[in-house]
């Protein structure tokens, strides 16, 4: 698991929301010493600018408010509490664009800023407009939260960006109803669990009406300064790793060979590998590595059967996976999955 070590630990995620997040643990009565237990971060990194954290990092500050608050919907909690000023020029894009449309294609093009493992893709059919959201990484323990964080803040968002609720909202999420599924009831929006896709849906009739806070010039402003973050994201050296990341999760079922990956990367064969020799890793390790990750997420929080979950992998048969999965964690998938529905229990 060496590539997730390293991937998991590069400084990528801008300090804006991670921070909004500790504070509002804060704002509820929690110590920030607390939310940033065993992170490595200092309570002064979350007041500088050129402050990035990792998604390991991140995750620690969720694991810690799950803990200390004992609230498996602090989701809810904090999709109220951002503002578009936690999002610095993205936000300012955002808040200043002419029209809904203008929204998605900020979101579309700049939400890696941030975050670079964000998904976001919108669709337009019979008068709905769909947006389909989620994290193109896997999640582990913090899946339910990071599911509904994205979910929730979305729709806070384009609601205030309106002044007035999503019309016709409709909502659907992919893991199974939890048990305190009834404190979503606020949305007044129907919720379908166990999908296969994250998304909200919402008449089109507010696409194109103009935005209460729609200023041209200061979008036009925001939009050269989104550029400039942009281009300084991509010289990041550990950008590269996540990047590399990206493409393999996105073609397990049909991986890429190592030169078709260092194709897709506009790298020559030799600097891809040197690359891969810096990191003290190898193209059938971060393979091997991506695809142990995502059976987990999916055994755990998704409905599938072996067959479908050892095709979605790239395997040709279940027993071909079923020996990988044992080589990773040390049991065959289902009894796997057994214990830790058990250890949960207990």
């Amino acid at each position: 698991m060496d590539f997730d070590d390293k991937s998991m630990i590069a400084p990528i995620i801008p300090v804006h929301l991670p921070a909004a997040f500790v504070r509002m643990c804060a704002a509820r009565g929690y110590e920030i010493s607390n939310i940033l237990e065993d992170s490595g971060v200092k309570a002064e990194d979350l007041d500088s600018i050129d402050t990035y954290f990792s998604l390991n990092q991140i995750a620690k500050f969720v694991q810690n408010a799950l803990i200390l608050t004992k609230d498996p919907s602090i989701s809810i909690s904090f999709s109220q509490y951002i503002r578009l000023s936690h999002f610095g020029a993205f936000g300012i894009a955002l808040m200043s664009a002419p029209t809904l449309s203008d929204v998605f294609t900020v979101c579309n093009k700049y939400s890696s800023l941030i975050d670079p493992t964000i998904s976001f893709d919108s669709t337009i059919k019979d008068k709905t407009v769909c947006i389909r959201f989620g994290k193109q990484i896997p999640l582990g323990l913090n899946y339910y939260y990071t599911q509904e964080a994205l979910c929730l803040s979305i729709i806070r968002i384009l609601g205030d960006l309106l002044e007035q609720e999503l019309p016709q909202l409709k909502i659907e999420l992919d893991y199974e109803k939890p048990l305190y599924a009834e404190k979503f009831n606020y949305l007044n929006a129907p919720i379908r669990w166990n999908q296969k896709h994250c998304a909200i849906s919402f008449h089109t009739k507010v696409l194109d009406q103009k935005l209460p806070g729609a200023d041209i010039p200061a979008f036009q402003k925001a939009l050269k300064m989104c550029e400039a973050e942009s281009s300084l994201f991509t010289q990041q050296g550990e950008n590269w790793l996540i990047k590399l990341k990206l493409l393999i999760l996105q073609n397990l079922q049909r991986p890429l060979t190592a030169e078709e990956m260092a194709e897709r990367l506009h790298l020559s064969r030799r600097t891809f590998f040197r690359k891969l020799a810096e990191y003290d890793t190898s193209y059938d390790a971060l393979l091997s590595t991506s695809r142990a990750e995502v059976a987990k997420d999916y055994l755990l929080y998704k409905k599938t059967s072996l067959i479908e979950l050892a095709d979605h992998l790239g395997y040709n048969d279940v027993s071909n996976f079923t020996k990988a999965f044992k080589r990773w964690y040390g049991l065959p998938p289902k009894q796997w999955q057994q214990s830790q529905f058990l250890g949960s229990i207990d």
